[in-house]
């Protein structure tokens, strides 16, 4: 009996430890690119490595890496694609591990353009898209008239995508972030001041998207108009971009006291206008209703369970660099929105 006690034990042990297969997630570099330009595809082993993976382009094999450990990568470079100009370019990313599980994601596709980022006649480009099905968000990204060039506008889109929302383990999965395709618009935005206000063609030009997202290069207050699902953001590395994003793409509210306007979201809310239902919220979920806290006296007061009082670590909602906590009621509304999908 003792010994059959002990396989049941390792072999529950050796489950456990095995995982449930491999988890990969693949990006590329420029997220839009010239006919003239190369791109780096890399593939990212999140999970149940060792494994070997395997790159594909336009539906070709074009790399294998083997014995790939968790967090380690396989890249490649390709291009320039002068033939898909006005057209998209695909990609995907297989990881098998030693037992023959595999993970496959894409097929994702992004424009090649001309020199001045034209994509044929239309006046966007899609950036990261998997799915065209208006299922899933699309979010728009557009560039102030303050940029330099529409490179480094590209760039900074680039590094929203990779490196600050891929980068948020609720946000970055593969399966998550399968649910956000993004595309940059050609025109000119109107201002970037007011939350960002798009070129007054986007009504007309892409009425299909879901959010909208102004990056500037000024430095200043950055703000999301909620009802429109537009917001501004820096283009370099500030906390705007991921803390308006937690309003446009996810509706959350904030969560520090300042001069802001305060909502509880209809569903899974992040803050509370009234302390009974921040304290049923955490009982019906099983937690302490005693951790709920007025965290701010304005406009009628306002209760919340994270983190407010400005020391690390910062929530989200409250500051909004790459490397903040969501906290746990944040984190229960973006599972939430994701569900929808």
């Amino acid at each position: 009996m003792r010994s059959k006690l002990f396989m049941m034990i390792l072999m529950a042990t050796m489950a456990v430890a095995a995982g449930c297969g491999p988890e990969v997630r693949i990006t590329h570099d420029p997220v839009v690119a010239t006919s003239t330009e190369t791109v780096t595809f890399t593939a990212e082993v999140l999970d149940g490595g060792p494994c070997k993976v395997e790159i594909l382009v336009n539906a070709t094999l074009v790399q294998t890496c083997n014995n790939v450990a968790t967090g380690g990568t396989c890249t490649y470079t390709g291009g320039p694609y002068p033939a898909y100009e006005g057209t998209t370019v695909s990609f995907l990313a297989t990881a098998t591990d030693s037992d023959g599980d595999s993970d496959t994601r894409g097929y994702y596709y992004f424009g090649i353009t001309d020199a001045s980022y034209n994509w044929g006649t239309l006046p966007y480009a899609p950036a990261r898209v998997k799915s065209f099905s208006s299922s899933y968000d699309h979010v728009f990204f557009h560039m102030a008239s303050d940029y330099a060039s529409r490179g480094a506008f590209v760039d900074d889109v680039e590094d929203k995508i990779n490196d600050v929302l891929a980068e948020q383990a609720i946000v970055g999965t593969p399966y998550n972030m399968d649910k956000l395709n993004f595309w940059i618009y050609r025109k000119t935005a109107a201002s970037a001041s007011g939350c960002g206000q798009p070129n007054t063609d986007a009504s007309t030009d892409i009425p299909w998207g879901n959010v909208h997202a102004v990056l500037h290069v000024a430095n200043f207050g950055d703000c999301c108009n909620l009802s429109g699902r537009r917001y501004s953001a820096e283009g370099g590395n500030t906390k705007a971009f991921l803390h308006e994003s937690g309003h446009g793409v996810f509706g959350l509210a904030d969560e520090y006291c300042g001069n802001t306007s305060y909502f509880q979201p209809a569903n899974e809310p992040n803050i509370f206008d009234t302390q009974a239902a921040c304290q049923s919220e955490q009982t019906a979920k099983g937690r302490d209703p005693a951790d709920c806290y007025r965290f701010c006296a304005n406009q009628g007061g306002w209760w919340g369970i994270h983190d407010s009082d400005g020391s690390a670590p910062h929530n989200v909602m409250v500051r909004g660099m790459v490397n903040d906590l969501w906290g746990t009621e944040s984190e229960e509304r973006v599972r939430w929105y994701f569900d929808q999908f």
